[in-house]
């Protein structure tokens, strides 16, 4: 570590490798390493006492992050003031964080300050202020994709259909060469769900040499048309990208995951288990993560009962990983699914670290009537 101390450029790769892995107290030991016992004004070092201080509101030690900040004078910075709003909002005290969000607001109109009022206004319900803030981040940056897509998705909130199809043909119109910009606008439309707008995006979108549009706005359309019920019409939209070459991973495992939707939703069960088990046979980083966007929408959906269809499958192919087991479990719990639960009690025992509320909630609401072996008894009347 000595050695890497003068690199600069790796330590922030490293620092920010460990957080994303969740290693909050690697970073502090590596922080509390290479920091100078008396602050100073090197960017490498205030880059490093952010990723302490992250660390800190990391592990619920919101005070502690408070204090590095104020030692290294950051808290007169504006990214320092507005860290200090995320160590609110973290200590429970949303209110006084939109109000100093407010004030900073006032003084200087800073775009991250803008979107992070946009997003605790939305936690809030605060829906109208959210609108009204996020008009004012288009007229400050009327070349923003992101400034647009926010006042777009607000006016669909807001329940103001007119203007947002207003807003949506301009946004069309003016971004209609830029793939990055129609691909997040894509990203918004099927949450409203509104299959026709994905599909408008589609047709707007840069076309190949064939005449076909890029592949992931189809797989946008069958997304959309699924949310809606429009099981068929997804599995159409889904034959047309038969025809195209040289998909990647990432977008054979969606499409697979759509048309293993689209059969759940047809009452086909063997064949969504199919194209799901399908999907899930492709190696690449963000599996799990891209099959849970469809336990979310299936559970949103009310479709219960697919999407532990689809949790199972998960938990078979993600050994290792105790997030889909975990889900499976809270799910498992909150409708009282028992029969589910000790099927695999024996494996929340195994998992590292073990999930103690989980087990919790089962040595308490477990019925008395449910035959349990001796070993597994005595192990969960420990978490009584």
């Amino acid at each position: 570590m000595v050695e890497a101390k003068g690199d600069a450029d790796y330590m922030r790769r490293l620092l920010t490798f460990l957080k994303q892995e969740n290693e909050h107290r690697r970073i502090i030991e590596i922080g509390t390493e290479l920091l100078p016992s008396s602050p100073d004004k090197k960017p490498s070092n205030q880059e490093t006492v952010y990723h302490v201080a992250q660390a800190h509101l990391s592990l619920d030690q919101g005070d502690r992050a408070k204090e590095i900040i104020g030692e290294w004078d950051l808290n007169r910075t504006l990214r320092g003031q507005i860290f200090l709003t995320d160590v609110d909002q973290a200590q429970g005290y949303p209110r006084i964080a939109i109000l100093k969000l407010e004030h900073l607001h006032e003084e200087t109109k800073n775009d991250r300050i803008i979107i992070k009022l946009i997003s605790l206004y939305r936690k809030h319900d605060r829906l109208q202020d959210a609108r009204r803030i996020a008009l004012q981040r288009v007229f400050l940056s009327p070349n923003s994709a992101g400034a647009r897509i926010d006042l777009i998705a607000l006016l669909q909130e807001t329940h103001d259909q007119e203007t947002m199809e207003r807003e949506f043909g301009t946004f069309l119109e003016s971004f209609r060469k830029d793939q990055r910009a129609l691909s997040l606008l894509t990203n918004t439309v099927i949450c409203f769900p509104r299959s026709d707008l994905a599909i408008q995006i589609r047709e707007t979108a840069p076309k190949d040499e064939s005449g076909r549009p890029p592949a992931l706005f189809q797989i946008a359309v069958m997304q959309a048309q699924c949310s809606l019920g429009e099981y068929k019409n997804a599995l159409k939209t889904g034959k047309a990208l038969d025809d195209y070459p040289r998909l990647s991973k990432v977008y054979l495992a969606n499409i697979n995951l759509m048309r293993a939707w689209a059969n759940y939703g047809l009452d086909e069960p063997l064949k969504g288990d199919s194209w799901l088990k399908l999907s899930l046979s492709e190696e690449y980083a963000s599996m799990i993560s891209d099959t849970f966007l469809l336990v979310n929408r299936l559970r949103d959906l009310g479709q219960n009962e697919d999407m532990r269809r689809v949790l199972l499958k998960l938990v078979e192919r993600s050994q290792g990983n105790p997030l889909p087991l975990m889900t499976l479990a809270q799910n498992d719990l909150e409708v009282s699914n028992w029969s589910g639960v000790l099927e695999y009690l024996p494996d929340l025992f195994t998992m590292y670290p073990e999930p103690t509320k989980i087990l919790q909630t089962i040595s308490r609401d477990l019925p008395e009537d449910r035959p349990l072996p001796i070993e597994l008894r005595a192990k969960l009347d420990l978490y009584y």
